[in-house]
């Protein structure tokens, strides 16, 4: 295969020394060479003489046949010193060359980044001809390869200048073919500021959702409240039953949409994105039959037993909970739906959405629960939940519809095509995703039941701290989701370098967040414990244990956001191994000690939890940080070309 020697300004004088066999020449003297021959054509565009017009035309029209030699030929005389072929000079001998014209090649000075299979002179020579300017800034990153000449000059009419510079600048072949598809990543530009901005811009409407989100079922304990204690209790127990054993499988299993919806968008893939969010929503629909099944039956029996048998208490949480059953399909479709527009980079319809349902559920509950013309009581509160789901689901949907996001949603998609995917993967993530959040969950609850265990006076300071955690929560969960989908975007696209930065920002912005939150926790732990109490023991009680809680802040969200970088990865199941060794084998034990035989009470059982959370940001951070990234990619890449594969064999099928 011929190839270009190194660069030579000496000009050729005879033309029987034209030669055709070219050695490796170097990066600069492909940029010099490509200039002069942008500059032969401009020369010949100004050429206005009009005995030579119909010649140049003719030289125009050729000029797919002889594009390397005009790039750049050179070849050695008789003597050994090497020559630069001007297009003239090549033009002159084209006849001769009839029989080569095809095997002809071209260098092109490509950009930093993978060449594409056909290159062309860019218009970017062109211009640097007419200025009579080589640019060399960028010789030293450019990245030399061979590919085939195009057909854009080879048409029989006359060209014009601005034809010329179009095709000069137009690929038939994409230069990466399916790493660097969506253009709001800019990838060449990503710099750990711009994540900063990005991760910011991303998780402020999140943080929105996730805290008015936490109201509906603020709403119901505090409509509730006003009517009796055993009505109190009753929310309570039954809104941690339906978290544990509901919300939390769908909070878990819809990770999936974490991981593989934006890599799928980051490759550029978004038929993938619409098939995947389709499937991992069936899926999870497919769990509301064994969740509504406990609800309605095994709900008693586990109640029965945490409530120490009270019968009404019992009646009335499993009353809650069969109503709220009705409402969880909206609830899972509103989750799905909020991840599939959130890997679209669409963060702000959620919170359009839940600006417009927590003031609908607030009203719900007081007209349904203590108005005079269709006040239910108890019932309304779970009733207005169940509205409230379906609301937030229509209207999301409709945000997709005639807003944004329905790009990604194939109209053509058959039956075939979701059944016979990939489940294997989805299902592996989800189940992972689903026993990293339970478990997390479910430490917190046993908590609670350990405080229960102490005494009445550190139960309610126990729940006044628990309450305050779980909204600062909501901005570490949000910088956590943000930071996943950015990962995961660039690991769709193939970029290794911004993952580490993605990384980097979104664990930066997580710990200064995290400190400044801490900081005010302890400034401010009066005037935030008495916003939801006035007993003054409780305030001592809860302000004691105020400093642990703000340090427990500060790994928590060290915690998110790593657990957001391994979301992004697709490392769902090691999030779990760790979940569940730091929390049930590492810390529950010593927390127990702390908490029962050292009689530190409270005060223990806190330092236990900043335990358990300190482990779980230590290890996700050291995974992190020492991860493989190709190999993650190459993991990605593996699961796409899979069900690429599937996917054809069921396009086959169909078509026979």
């Amino acid at each position: 295969m011929s190839s270009y020697p190194k660069h030579s300004h000496a000009p050729m004088k005879s033309q029987d020394s034209l030669q055709y066999q070219h050695s490796a020449m170097d990066r600069r003297g492909s940029m010099t060479s490509t200039h002069r021959a942008a500059g032969d054509i401009v020369e010949l565009f100004h050429n206005n003489n009009e005995q030579d017009e119909l010649e140049n035309r003719k030289k125009l029209n050729r000029y797919s046949h002889i594009s390397q030699r005009s790039a750049g030929s050179y070849t050695n005389n008789t003597s050994g010193d090497e020559h630069y072929h001007s297009i003239e000079d090549i033009l002159d001998g084209e006849d001769q060359d009839q029989e080569e014209e095809e095997d002809v090649t071209v260098v092109r000075a490509g950009s930093s980044g993978t060449v594409g299979n056909t290159s062309v002179i860019s218009e970017l020579d062109i211009n640097s001809a007419l200025n009579d300017d080589i640019d060399r800034r960028n010789s030293q990153n450019s990245q030399i390869s061979q590919s085939t000449i195009t057909d854009s000059f080879k048409q029989q009419q006359q060209p014009s200048l601005q034809t010329v510079l179009q095709a000069a600048t137009t690929e038939t072949t994409p230069l990466l073919q399916s790493t660097t598809s969506i253009k709001s990543l800019s990838l060449e530009s990503t710099t750990f500021v711009t994540e900063l901005q990005r991760l910011v811009t991303n998780a402020f409407p999140l943080i929105i959702t996730f805290f008015l989100q936490y109201s509906l079922t603020l709403s119901s304990v505090l409509s509730l409240s006003h009517i009796g204690q055993t009505e109190l209790a009753a929310v309570s127990l039954s809104a941690m039953t339906a978290n544990i054993t509901g919300f939390a499988v769908v909070e878990g299993a819809s990770t999936a949409l974490d991981t593989l919806c934006p890599q799928a968008y980051g490759r550029g893939d978004f038929r993938s994105v619409g098939v995947i969010f389709i499937r991992c929503t069936l899926l999870i629909m497919c769990c509301f039959g064994p969740i509504a099944l406990v609800w309605w039956v095994g709900a008693p029996l586990l109640l029965n037993y945490l409530s120490n048998g009270d019968a009404e208490l019992v009646r009335l949480a499993v009353l809650y909970l069969r109503i709220l059953s009705f409402g969880f399909p909206g609830f899972i479709i509103f989750e799905c739906l909020k991840k599939y527009l959130q890997a679209q980079g669409i963060f702000k319809a959620s919170t359009f959405v839940i600006l417009i349902a927590a003031p609908f559920n607030a009203f719900m509950n007081y007209y349904l629960v203590w108005s005079k013309h269709i006040g239910l009581g108890f019932i309304g509160a779970p009733l207005a939940i169940v509205m409230t789901n379906y609301l937030m689901a229509g209207l999301l949907v409709s945000y997709t519809v005639f807003v944004d996001g329905k790009k990604c949603l194939p109209r053509d998609i058959t039956v075939s095509e979701v059944w016979n995917g990939n489940w294997s993967r989805l299902i592996s993530l989800s189940s992972s995703g689903v026993v990293s959040v339970i478990s997390e969950w479910a430490f917190f609850e046993i908590i609670t039941l350990c405080a229960a265990r102490l005494s009445t006076l550190e139960l309610a300071a126990q729940s006044l701290l628990a309450t305050i955690s779980t909204l600062m929560f909501q901005i570490p969960f949000a910088i956590g989701m943000a930071t996943s989908n950015r990962v995961a975007n660039y690991i769709g696209a193939g970029d290794v370098h911004a993952c580490k930065i993605a990384t980097r920002a979104g664990v930066s912005l997580a710990l200064s967040v995290g400190a400044v939150v801490a900081t005010l926790l302890n400034i401010l732990k009066y005037d935030i414990i008495q916003l939801f109490t006035n007993d003054e023991d409780v305030i001592v009680v809860a302000s004691s244990v105020i400093p642990i809680v703000a340090i427990y802040q500060i790994n928590d969200y060290l915690a998110c956001s790593t657990g957001g970088v391994l979301r992004g990865q697709g490392k769902q199941k090691l999030a779990a191994i760790i979940s569940l060794v730091s929390y049930y084998v590492l810390t529950l034990p010593f927390t127990y000690v702390l908490a029962f035989v050292w009689q530190w009470r409270l005060l223990g059982l806190w330092f236990g939890m900043m335990g358990a959370i300190l482990t779980i940001s230590v290890f996700q951070c050291w995974c992190c940080f020492t991860s493989d990234w190709v190999a993650v990619i190459e993991e990605w890449r593996l699961f796409h070309h899979e069900s690429d594969v599937v996917s054809s064999c069921i396009g086959d099928e169909e078509q026979q």
